[in-house]
């Protein structure tokens, strides 16, 4: 029996410091819900969901940066939509003003028409815009979207947005102050209106495309999502099965070290 050095007492102090290190780690895993709490319970596994979790963020910013690109479509074809509407309104007036019918006072009313018609057309094409940028008087701009989590030119769609103004619709000479006049217009009317027509068209493509690259986005968002919680999320029915054991331990542990303790005052007996 030994007096100074108690063996007994450091192995049952070195199990009961494992037992309480596991005990501790056990409870971090069901208080966070997370199998990996530090770098150190999976170097390798917090990596890689490190990544998938960047991925992940980026795929939610291009759902988002697509459902932008969708409210700008939108906007843009409400636009296009009035000028359509008010373009419409000019042929009709050019058919009435090529009937040979009309007096002079009749065809100085289509033209007081006509001139608000047109500055109807500038008033929309210049104050129609999306956050600032400007959707019907373009120059024949697009507008670039990254849809993607990468950065290739797959992963950006760009919109045309095609200049609609009064002089690039072809309307700005149209003039129905007489029926050869009127008869000349029709060709520049129906030009715009074909002009509109083919880009709400295109809109309507773009935007069919746009609503396809929200749910591709999605999906990898979802993938991304799922696998990242495959690597780090904690299984609470195996962590709680742990912390049950770390606790019968913990106790076992103190119990053992308490004989450990009394064993050197046995050593006493033997000096009496």
């Amino acid at each position: 029996m030994k007096l100074n050095t108690d063996v007994a007492s450091l192995q049952a102090q070195k199990n009961l410091s494992a037992s309480s290190a596991a005990l501790e780690k056990t409870l971090a895993v069901l208080a966070s819900g997370k199998r990996i709490t530090s770098a150190a319970d999976d170097a390798a596994g917090l990596g890689v969901a490190t990544q998938l979790d960047a991925q992940a963020a980026s795929f939610s910013m291009a759902m988002r940066n697509a459902n932008d690109g969708i409210s700008i479509v939108q906007s843009a074809d409400a636009g296009y939509a009035t000028l359509s509407d008010s373009v419409a309104r000019m042929r009709e007036l050019a058919m009435q003003s090529a009937n040979g019918s009309l007096s002079a006072q009749d065809r100085a009313a289509i033209g007081a028409e006509l001139t608000q018609l047109k500055g109807q057309v500038d008033q929309v094409t210049s104050t129609a815009s999306y956050n600032g940028t400007p959707l019907l008087a373009t120059g024949g701009a697009s507008v670039s979207l990254q849809v993607g989590a990468g950065g290739t030119s797959s992963d950006a769609i760009d919109v045309k947005l095609p200049d609609t103004t009064l002089q690039s619709l072809g309307l700005s000479g149209v003039n129905l102050d007489t029926a050869a006049g009127a008869r000349s217009s029709l060709d520049a009317i129906d030009g715009a209106l074909q002009r509109l027509s083919s880009a709400r068209a295109d809109l309507g493509a773009s935007q069919n495309r746009l609503l396809s690259a929200v749910d591709t986005a999605q999906s990898s968002f979802v993938t991304r999502t799922e696998a990242s919680g495959r690597i780090t999320d904690a299984d609470m029915a195996a962590a709680s099965s742990s912390l049950a054991a770390g606790q019968i331990l913990a106790q076992a542990g103190v119990a053992v070290l308490a004989q450990a303790h009394r064993r050197p005052a046995l050593a006493l007996k033997l000096l009496g």
